[in-house]
């Protein structure tokens, strides 16, 4: 029905945390409006007859009512499946985006939210949204889609696999059972490899699997292929150790800076084993002085994931952690904590960035991958997360979630933050204290 791109596959995370928030306030009312529904045949007739309207303001309007019934509304989903080939991109959007709330009981939706994602068509400026929402609605139709989804890579143009590619990342290593077919697809058009990588990623460990298609990938002068063909290497590990050569050579290259970085990442990952690997150790520490900020902060994370095998380049860290030029502090106190093993000094030197404008956030994040042993820092945090800036409450909550019960301390916080006017904090704030009193 209309283009999307191949090259974009992420399905944000805030329409996921979006999605929970209005279900959570909604669901109560939704099932009353749907017992109605059941109960009337002259309101269903009437909704009928609103999304079968040749009038657009119809339509959306029976759209947006059936939309309130959630999975209530089942019985006038072949009206919403019919609105899914709208030439009307509002139409179809919201048309899609029902479906999806309604849950596996709209699972026989899922091939037309396929077909109508359909690269024959005019481009439209909305193409992107579009693509967004069609995939999210595969996603919410549970994991009774993947089957569906798996048996239409085979004839899925761009457009389609993309969509399909999307909500696959999104259902993680459950995707497993389709891991040969998106191979081979990718194999079988250069195009289609950037999305059905995005879904090795998710997949995780089995994805060696697609070694051959990753070694390709590396070497072909196209920065995107290389960046998430990295990124798939990255979380196959040690066992992706073929690889090291292709990305110690592309680390070092003059190439995309982007790649480059994620190459650092990956050999770290992959981890080294001594003898000729320490080229490898002192190359990735050399990235510490690069001049470009995205390959210096790649790199130390790179080498933090190596831990106890950096020791050789830890005094490297240490130097970026207090380089006033160096903006990766708040990774360079990760990698620190994760090659010495002591969380003292990378702690402490977190505290002071959480009160630096350009680091606050980041400091906070890092703190949660320190996870129990950043107790130290709660003081600092709670009162960080007073501030009227909601960002700080939300990334806090996520980081004492890591901490778990040792962070007792923070539970008056976190309850008065169950009480915030924002759906995200406290969803968060109770996820944070379920966490900390281990429930």
């Amino acid at each position: 029905m209309r283009s999307v791109p191949h090259t974009q596959l992420w399905v944000g995370s805030f329409l996921l945390s979006l999605a929970i928030s209005v279900s959570l306030q909604a669901s109560l009312a939704g099932q009353d409006a749907a017992q109605e529904l059941k109960e009337n045949p002259a309101l269903q007739a009437e909704l009928k007859q609103l999304l079968q309207s040749k009038e657009l303001g119809e339509q959306l309007e029976g759209i947006q009512r059936v939309g309130r019934l959630r999975s209530g509304g089942a019985p006038l989903l072949d009206e919403l499946i019919v609105l899914l080939a709208s030439e009307n991109n509002d139409v179809s959007n919201r048309a899609a985006l029902v479906i999806g709330a309604m849950g596996p009981i709209a699972i026989r939706a899922a091939p037309a939210l396929i077909a109508n994602m359909d690269d024959d068509q005019a481009k439209t400026e909305d193409r992107d949204y579009i693509w967004i929402s069609f995939s999210r609605a595969l996603f919410g139709l549970g994991p009774k889609s993947i089957p569906i989804m798996v048996d239409a890579i085979d004839s899925a143009n761009h457009a389609q696999l993309a969509g399909i590619c999307g909500a696959l990342y999104d259902f993680g290593t459950a995707a497993k059972p389709a891991l040969k077919k998106l191979i081979a697809k990718a194999e079988q058009d250069v195009l289609d490899s950037w999305p059905a990588m995005y879904v090795m990623e998710a997949i995780g460990k089995p994805s060696v699997e697609a070694m051959p298609l990753l070694l390709k990938s590396l070497k072909q002068d196209n920065f995107q292929l290389q960046v998430i063909a990295c990124r798939v290497l990255t979380v196959i590990g040690p066992e992706a150790k073929a690889a090291k050569p292709l990305l110690h050579e592309l680390m070092q290259t003059t190439g995309n800076t982007s790649a480059r970085g994620r190459a650092a990442i990956a050999l770290g990952s992959i981890g080294i084993a001594g003898g000729d690997d320490r080229n490898l150790l002192n190359s990735m520490s050399q990235l510490l002085e690069d001049p470009n900020q995205v390959v210096r902060e790649r790199a130390v994370i790179g080498i933090g994931y190596l831990k106890g095998d950096a020791l050789p380049v830890v005094e490297n860290v240490r130097k970026a952690a207090n380089d006033p030029k160096f903006f990766a502090k708040c990774e360079a106190c990760v990698a620190l904590w994760k090659i010495t093993g002591e969380p003292k000094e990378p702690v402490e030197r977190l505290i002071v960035l959480m009160d630096k404008v350009d680091y606050d956030l980041k400091a906070i994040t890092a703190l949660g991958e320190i996870g129990p042993q950043a107790v130290g820092a709660l003081p600092a945090l709670l009162k960080k997360m007073d501030s009227e800036d909601l960002s700080y409450a939300l990334e806090g909550c996520q980081t004492i979630s890591k901490m778990g019960k040792v962070a007792q301390e923070a539970l008056p916080k976190l309850k008065q933050l169950i009480l915030s006017d924002d759906a995200e904090v406290r969803i968060a704030a109770r996820a944070a204290i379920e966490a900390v009193e281990e429930r």
